[in-house]
């Protein structure tokens, strides 16, 4: 069982749901029902049974829910089963969210594809990537959704078409988010490649690894800041393997700030007392 750092631990606000009128609804207190929400619970604004409709929510208020980052966090540090255990939840819970602005249901499901794609549960990755794809203001399949495919990648599928797929989305032609995950995960795959024999060639592979991990915060820095610590950690590692220890001290630090309360930050403040 996953549980939350203590320093994340906090009464945090339930999330409501706000409408033109000003009044507001916990999500908690309605279920959907088709353009509309049915209240099921009382409130102060609301009676039970009473239909509203969910074109006159304005947006969501309420505090970020604190599995959220924490499931993003077991994703990056190769745990995505756990993860999946803390989003699906959510996912769930905020579904009635999904089309109103400020919402946490796209973010928490666009992460879970990606858990899903990791796991190689296509089921699951197909029906919730259609399912953002809905809810999602681009038009067609969304982003996120691509590169849930791209990860996603059978093992049948060859390493050059799993890493030019990834390339394409690391691009600045998607969203900061998309091409900073499409480069972290680009550089997983090149990390995982078997390296060539000749030195010079291996050290080309090491060098296409380590840039692909340094675009997420240097490219793409407004894709997520643990996303950016977790790809400054593993930049670091390899830093450190090939003795550029000052460089990797600069990333490690930079890691410790950008995720800083998670785990990733405790990994790499462990990485900094040893190279020091």
């Amino acid at each position: 069982m996953v549980s939350l750092p203590l320093s994340w631990v906090s009464a945090a606000e339930p999330l409501k749901i706000v409408f033109k009128n000003g009044k507001s609804l916990p999500i908690s207190a309605a279920v959907l029902q088709g353009a509309n929400l049915l209240v099921k619970t009382t409130t102060p604004d609301f009676i039970e049974g009473q239909s509203v409709s969910l074109a006159s929510a304005t947006h969501i208020y309420g505090d970020r829910p604190e599995a959220l980052d924490l499931g993003i966090v077991l994703l990056l540090t190769d745990k995505p089963e756990e993860a999946e255990k803390l989003l699906e939840p959510i996912v769930a819970e905020q579904k009635i969210t999904a089309s109103i602005p400020g919402n946490f249901w796209l973010e928490a499901a666009r992460v879970a594809v990606i858990a899903y794609a990791v796991n190689k549960n296509t089921n699951k990755a197909t029906d919730l990537g259609k399912e953002i794809s809905v809810a999602s203001t681009s038009q067609g399949v969304d982003p996120f959704v691509t590169l849930g495919k791209a990860v996603l990648m059978s093992s049948l599928t060859s390493y050059g078409d799993k890493e030019s797929s990834l390339r394409s989305l690391a691009s600045d032609k998607m969203p900061a988010d998309v091409a900073a995950y499409a480069s972290f995960y680009r550089g997983n795959l090149l990390n995982g490649a078997k390296r060539d024999k000749e030195p010079e060639k291996a050290l080309e592979q090491t060098m296409a690894t380590l840039n692909a991990y340094l675009s997420v915060s240097t490219l793409y820095p407004s894709g997520s800041r643990i996303l950016n610590g977790a790809a400054e950690l593993k930049a670091a590692d390899i830093l450190i393997s090939l003795n550029r220890r000052p460089e990797a001290i600069t990333l490690l630090n930079s890691a410790v700030r950008d995720a800083d309360g998670t785990l990733i930050a405790e990994e790499a403040t462990n990485r900094l007392k040893s190279v020091k």
